[in-house]
Protein backbone atom coordinates (compact mmCIF):
# COMPACT_ATOMS: atom_id res chain seq x y z
CA UNK A 1 0.00 0.00 0.00
CA UNK A 2 1.55 3.46 -1.22
CA UNK A 3 1.10 6.01 1.64
CA UNK A 4 1.32 9.88 0.05
CA UNK A 5 2.02 12.60 2.40
CA UNK A 6 2.38 16.94 1.04
CA UNK A 7 5.78 18.23 1.11
CA UNK A 8 6.70 21.54 1.28
CA UNK A 9 7.71 23.30 -2.30
CA UNK A 10 10.75 24.24 -0.68
CA UNK A 11 12.92 23.06 1.72
CA UNK A 12 14.48 25.41 4.51
CA UNK A 13 17.47 24.91 2.40
CA UNK A 14 16.30 27.29 -0.25
CA UNK A 15 13.68 28.92 1.25
CA UNK A 16 12.90 32.51 -0.77
CA UNK A 17 14.54 35.75 0.53
CA UNK A 18 11.87 38.02 2.29
CA UNK A 19 9.67 39.85 0.02
CA UNK A 20 9.73 43.69 0.49
CA UNK A 21 8.49 46.36 -1.14
CA UNK A 22 10.78 48.91 -2.54
CA UNK A 23 10.64 52.67 -3.79
CA UNK A 24 9.39 51.87 -7.17
CA UNK A 25 6.30 50.45 -5.27
CA UNK A 26 5.10 53.43 -3.26
CA UNK A 27 2.05 53.70 -5.02
CA UNK A 28 0.95 50.62 -3.72
CA UNK A 29 1.63 51.33 0.00
CA UNK A 30 0.13 53.59 2.67
CA UNK A 31 0.58 56.76 1.79
CA UNK A 32 0.43 60.13 4.16
CA UNK A 33 -2.99 60.35 3.91
CA UNK A 34 -3.87 56.93 4.63
CA UNK A 35 -5.13 56.11 1.11
CA UNK A 36 -3.39 52.64 -0.32
CA UNK A 37 -3.26 49.21 -0.25
CA UNK A 38 -3.06 47.73 2.81
CA UNK A 39 -0.70 44.51 1.67
CA UNK A 40 -0.14 42.17 4.25
CA UNK A 41 3.25 40.47 5.13
CA UNK A 42 4.23 37.80 2.94
CA UNK A 43 7.22 35.68 2.53
CA UNK A 44 7.16 32.76 0.31
CA UNK A 45 6.00 32.09 -3.21
CA UNK A 46 2.47 32.83 -3.89
CA UNK A 47 -0.49 35.43 -4.36
CA UNK A 48 -1.64 37.60 -1.68
CA UNK A 49 -4.54 40.12 -2.03
CA UNK A 50 -4.24 43.89 -0.87
CA UNK A 51 -7.55 45.88 0.03
CA UNK A 52 -7.31 49.16 -0.51
CA UNK A 53 -8.09 51.75 2.50
CA UNK A 54 -8.98 55.48 2.50
CA UNK A 55 -7.62 57.61 5.06
CA UNK A 56 -9.27 59.46 8.07
CA UNK A 57 -12.16 61.06 7.22
CA UNK A 58 -12.37 59.74 3.73
CA UNK A 59 -14.98 57.08 2.20
CA UNK A 60 -14.41 54.39 -0.70
CA UNK A 61 -16.25 54.76 -3.63
CA UNK A 62 -15.54 51.11 -4.96
CA UNK A 63 -15.93 48.36 -2.34
CA UNK A 64 -13.74 45.56 -4.03
CA UNK A 65 -10.70 47.44 -4.95
CA UNK A 66 -7.66 45.80 -4.92
CA UNK A 67 -4.66 44.38 -6.66
CA UNK A 68 -2.87 40.46 -6.30
CA UNK A 69 0.50 40.39 -6.39
CA UNK A 70 2.78 37.52 -5.73
CA UNK A 71 6.78 37.06 -3.95
CA UNK A 72 9.19 35.18 -6.42
CA UNK A 73 12.29 32.97 -4.78
CA UNK A 74 14.15 35.55 -5.50
CA UNK A 75 12.02 38.59 -3.04
CA UNK A 76 11.15 40.11 -6.39
CA UNK A 77 7.42 41.76 -5.66
CA UNK A 78 5.25 41.08 -8.99
CA UNK A 79 1.96 42.60 -9.53
CA UNK A 80 -0.87 41.79 -11.10
CA UNK A 81 -2.04 44.93 -12.44
CA UNK A 82 -4.24 43.68 -14.38
CA UNK A 83 -6.04 42.08 -11.36
CA UNK A 84 -6.93 45.71 -10.00
CA UNK A 85 -10.90 46.32 -10.21
CA UNK A 86 -13.42 47.84 -11.01
CA UNK A 87 -12.05 47.50 -14.70
CA UNK A 88 -10.55 51.49 -15.12
CA UNK A 89 -11.00 52.24 -11.64
CA UNK A 90 -9.69 55.69 -10.91
CA UNK A 91 -7.48 55.70 -8.04
CA UNK A 92 -7.70 59.77 -7.75
CA UNK A 93 -11.31 59.49 -7.38
CA UNK A 94 -11.38 55.95 -5.03
CA UNK A 95 -11.47 57.68 -2.01
CA UNK A 96 -13.66 60.89 -1.50
CA UNK A 97 -14.16 62.98 1.69
CA UNK A 98 -16.60 61.76 3.87
CA UNK A 99 -18.73 65.04 6.05
CA UNK A 100 -21.03 62.26 7.78
CA UNK A 101 -20.84 62.10 11.33
CA UNK A 102 -22.00 58.59 12.80
CA UNK A 103 -21.35 58.93 15.88
CA UNK A 104 -23.34 61.63 16.44
CA UNK A 105 -26.18 60.67 14.90
CA UNK A 106 -26.37 57.43 16.17
CA UNK A 107 -27.13 59.54 19.97
CA UNK A 108 -30.56 59.60 18.22
CA UNK A 109 -31.39 55.91 17.22
CA UNK A 110 -32.27 54.80 20.42
CA UNK A 111 -29.72 52.52 22.42
CA UNK A 112 -27.73 51.43 19.07
CA UNK A 113 -25.13 53.30 16.59
CA UNK A 114 -24.33 53.61 13.12
CA UNK A 115 -21.60 51.40 11.49
CA UNK A 116 -20.56 49.95 7.97
CA UNK A 117 -20.87 52.46 5.58
CA UNK A 118 -21.76 51.33 2.07
CA UNK A 119 -21.10 54.24 -0.59
CA UNK A 120 -23.72 53.91 -3.76
CA UNK A 121 -22.14 55.52 -6.50
CA UNK A 122 -25.21 56.29 -8.75
CA UNK A 123 -26.53 58.22 -6.33
CA UNK A 124 -23.62 59.87 -4.19
CA UNK A 125 -25.11 58.59 -0.98
CA UNK A 126 -23.80 56.83 1.50
CA UNK A 127 -25.67 53.92 3.54
CA UNK A 128 -24.61 53.31 7.28
CA UNK A 129 -26.25 50.04 8.65
CA UNK A 130 -28.01 50.54 12.30
CA UNK A 131 -26.68 47.84 15.15
CA UNK A 132 -28.86 48.20 18.05
CA UNK A 133 -27.40 47.58 21.42
CA UNK A 134 -29.71 44.08 22.29
CA UNK A 135 -27.62 42.73 18.94
CA UNK A 136 -30.55 43.34 16.39
CA UNK A 137 -29.66 45.08 13.23
CA UNK A 138 -31.31 46.84 10.67
CA UNK A 139 -29.07 46.98 7.16
CA UNK A 140 -29.09 50.39 5.05
CA UNK A 141 -31.37 52.41 7.12
CA UNK A 142 -29.87 55.56 7.50
CA UNK A 143 -28.47 57.89 4.59
CA UNK A 144 -26.05 60.51 4.41
CA UNK A 145 -24.71 62.91 1.88
CA UNK A 146 -20.91 62.63 1.88
CA UNK A 147 -20.44 66.00 0.56
CA UNK A 148 -22.55 67.98 2.89
CA UNK A 149 -22.54 66.27 5.85
CA UNK A 150 -26.35 65.60 6.06
CA UNK A 151 -28.41 62.72 6.90
CA UNK A 152 -32.18 62.45 4.66
CA UNK A 153 -34.99 60.49 6.38
CA UNK A 154 -33.54 61.57 9.70
CA UNK A 155 -37.27 60.74 11.14
CA UNK A 156 -36.87 57.63 9.58
CA UNK A 157 -34.10 56.02 12.06
CA UNK A 158 -34.67 58.57 15.05
CA UNK A 159 -35.33 56.06 17.48
CA UNK A 160 -35.08 53.07 15.49
CA UNK A 161 -34.12 50.89 17.89
CA UNK A 162 -36.63 51.14 20.44
CA UNK A 163 -39.15 49.35 18.20
CA UNK A 164 -36.63 46.05 18.54
CA UNK A 165 -37.72 43.61 21.85
CA UNK A 166 -41.30 45.01 21.56
CA UNK A 167 -43.64 42.01 22.04
CA UNK A 168 -44.80 39.51 19.21
CA UNK A 169 -48.21 39.07 18.36
CA UNK A 170 -50.04 36.27 16.73
CA UNK A 171 -53.93 36.19 15.81
CA UNK A 172 -55.18 32.52 14.94
CA UNK A 173 -58.41 32.36 12.71
CA UNK A 174 -61.36 30.44 13.54
CA UNK A 175 -64.82 29.74 11.79
CA UNK A 176 -67.42 32.41 12.21
CA UNK A 177 -70.20 32.27 9.47
CA UNK A 178 -67.44 30.36 7.36
CA UNK A 179 -64.32 28.18 7.74
CA UNK A 180 -61.29 30.07 7.10
CA UNK A 181 -57.83 28.75 8.18
CA UNK A 182 -54.93 30.89 8.43
CA UNK A 183 -52.61 33.19 11.50
CA UNK A 184 -51.46 37.04 11.27
CA UNK A 185 -48.52 38.16 12.51
CA UNK A 186 -47.97 41.28 13.94
CA UNK A 187 -45.59 43.31 15.01
CA UNK A 188 -44.55 46.83 16.01
CA UNK A 189 -42.12 48.81 13.11
CA UNK A 190 -40.82 51.69 11.62
CA UNK A 191 -41.98 52.26 8.11
CA UNK A 192 -41.60 55.49 6.29
CA UNK A 193 -40.69 57.77 9.15
CA UNK A 194 -43.79 56.38 10.71
CA UNK A 195 -44.20 53.70 13.89
CA UNK A 196 -46.96 51.47 13.62
CA UNK A 197 -48.26 47.34 13.95
CA UNK A 198 -47.07 45.51 10.69
CA UNK A 199 -49.79 42.44 9.79
CA UNK A 200 -48.54 39.56 7.73
CA UNK A 201 -49.94 36.24 7.19
CA UNK A 202 -52.01 34.01 4.66
CA UNK A 203 -55.62 33.47 5.53
CA UNK A 204 -57.45 31.12 3.30
CA UNK A 205 -60.64 29.40 2.66
CA UNK A 206 -62.38 26.86 0.48
CA UNK A 207 -65.87 28.39 1.43
CA UNK A 208 -68.25 30.16 -1.62
CA UNK A 209 -68.51 33.01 0.85
CA UNK A 210 -64.95 33.73 0.60
CA UNK A 211 -65.29 35.05 -2.74
CA UNK A 212 -62.32 36.75 -4.96
CA UNK A 213 -62.23 40.59 -4.04
CA UNK A 214 -62.08 42.21 -1.22
CA UNK A 215 -63.17 41.77 1.93
CA UNK A 216 -63.45 44.38 5.23
CA UNK A 217 -60.87 43.50 8.10
CA UNK A 218 -60.90 45.70 11.08
CA UNK A 219 -59.63 44.98 15.05
CA UNK A 220 -62.85 44.83 17.31
CA UNK A 221 -63.12 45.48 21.00
CA UNK A 222 -63.27 41.73 22.51
CA UNK A 223 -61.31 38.65 21.89
CA UNK A 224 -63.88 36.38 21.91
CA UNK A 225 -64.99 34.15 18.92
CA UNK A 226 -68.01 33.01 20.78
CA UNK A 227 -71.29 32.89 18.96
CA UNK A 228 -70.07 33.07 15.32
CA UNK A 229 -67.47 36.07 16.37
CA UNK A 230 -70.35 38.24 17.32
CA UNK A 231 -69.09 38.60 20.58
CA UNK A 232 -66.07 40.35 19.35
CA UNK A 233 -68.41 43.25 19.74
CA UNK A 234 -67.62 46.70 17.51
CA UNK A 235 -64.91 47.95 15.65
CA UNK A 236 -62.16 48.63 18.45
CA UNK A 237 -62.46 52.55 19.20
CA UNK A 238 -59.56 54.45 21.81
CA UNK A 239 -62.00 57.45 22.01
CA UNK A 240 -65.89 57.82 21.89
CA UNK A 241 -65.49 60.85 19.18
CA UNK A 242 -64.38 58.09 16.85
CA UNK A 243 -66.23 57.29 13.63
CA UNK A 244 -65.81 54.54 11.15
CA UNK A 245 -63.01 55.14 8.02
CA UNK A 246 -60.74 54.15 5.69
CA UNK A 247 -57.69 53.23 7.55
CA UNK A 248 -55.92 56.50 5.40
CA UNK A 249 -57.69 58.59 7.75
CA UNK A 250 -56.49 60.24 10.70
CA UNK A 251 -58.21 60.17 14.44
CA UNK A 252 -61.23 60.58 15.06
CA UNK A 253 -62.06 60.00 11.47
CA UNK A 254 -61.95 56.51 11.76
CA UNK A 255 -61.70 54.02 14.35
CA UNK A 256 -58.35 52.61 15.70
CA UNK A 257 -59.04 49.09 14.69
CA UNK A 258 -60.09 50.02 10.98
CA UNK A 259 -57.81 48.23 8.93
CA UNK A 260 -59.87 48.94 5.66
CA UNK A 261 -60.02 45.80 3.18
CA UNK A 262 -57.48 42.84 2.25
CA UNK A 263 -57.53 41.51 -1.38
CA UNK A 264 -58.85 37.44 -1.82
CA UNK A 265 -57.67 35.90 -4.81
CA UNK A 266 -58.33 32.06 -5.75
CA UNK A 267 -59.40 31.33 -2.49
CA UNK A 268 -56.42 32.80 -0.29
CA UNK A 269 -55.44 35.96 0.72
CA UNK A 270 -51.82 37.56 1.85
CA UNK A 271 -52.00 40.10 4.36
CA UNK A 272 -49.12 42.73 4.47
CA UNK A 273 -50.45 45.86 6.23
CA UNK A 274 -48.53 48.11 8.06
CA UNK A 275 -50.97 50.57 10.15
CA UNK A 276 -50.22 53.74 11.40
CA UNK A 277 -52.97 53.73 14.00
CA UNK A 278 -52.69 51.08 16.32
CA UNK A 279 -50.23 49.75 18.48
CA UNK A 280 -48.43 46.67 20.40
CA UNK A 281 -47.04 49.22 23.10
CA UNK A 282 -49.61 48.34 26.12
CA UNK A 283 -49.50 52.02 27.61
CA UNK A 284 -50.76 53.09 24.47
CA UNK A 285 -54.79 54.38 23.96
CA UNK A 286 -53.97 52.43 20.40
CA UNK A 287 -52.88 49.34 22.09
CA UNK A 288 -54.98 46.30 19.87
CA UNK A 289 -53.07 43.44 21.89
CA UNK A 290 -56.06 41.05 23.46
CA UNK A 291 -58.59 42.17 21.21
CA UNK A 292 -60.25 40.65 18.13
CA UNK A 293 -59.40 41.11 14.11
CA UNK A 294 -62.77 39.95 12.20
CA UNK A 295 -63.09 39.04 8.28
CA UNK A 296 -66.14 40.08 6.97
CA UNK A 297 -68.04 38.78 4.00
CA UNK A 298 -68.31 42.02 2.01
CA UNK A 299 -65.81 45.49 0.72
CA UNK A 300 -66.04 47.86 3.65
CA UNK A 301 -66.97 51.28 1.75
CA UNK A 302 -65.13 53.43 4.40
CA UNK A 303 -68.30 55.46 5.14
CA UNK A 304 -67.93 57.76 2.57
CA UNK A 305 -71.13 59.90 3.97
CA UNK A 306 -69.36 59.70 7.35
CA UNK A 307 -72.18 58.46 9.41
CA UNK A 308 -71.34 58.45 12.93
CA UNK A 309 -73.19 55.06 12.54
CA UNK A 310 -72.07 53.35 10.00
CA UNK A 311 -69.30 50.08 10.23
CA UNK A 312 -68.35 49.86 6.52
CA UNK A 313 -71.52 48.09 5.56
CA UNK A 314 -68.72 44.81 5.19
CA UNK A 315 -71.96 42.69 5.94
CA UNK A 316 -71.32 39.02 7.73
CA UNK A 317 -68.59 38.04 10.11
CA UNK A 318 -66.72 34.60 8.28
CA UNK A 319 -64.05 34.74 10.57
CA UNK A 320 -61.92 36.33 13.49
CA UNK A 321 -59.30 35.45 15.77
CA UNK A 322 -57.64 37.05 19.36
CA UNK A 323 -54.83 38.81 19.15
CA UNK A 324 -52.68 37.19 21.73
CA UNK A 325 -48.26 37.68 22.59
CA UNK A 326 -46.09 34.86 21.12
CA UNK A 327 -44.69 32.58 23.73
Amino acid sequence: MKIFRLLPIFTAANSPASCEFGPEYSTFGTTETGDGFNCPEFSGVGKVRCKYECGEGRIQTFKKFFAEYKCTKNGNIKFKKEKVKPIGGNLETLCIPNNCHAKKQSQEIGGGFLKKPNFFETCGILYYDVKCENGDRYKKAAACDPRTGEFTNQEYFKNLCDNFGTEKYRCDFVAGQARVNGTINLEEIWMNGQRGVHLTGIISSPDRLFVDGEHGFHVHASNDPSDKCAATGGHFSSAPDQIHGPPTNDLPDRHAGDLGNIFVNDGAAIINIFDRIASLDESSPEFIGNRGIVLHALRDDGNPERDPTSTGAAGARLACCSIVKKN
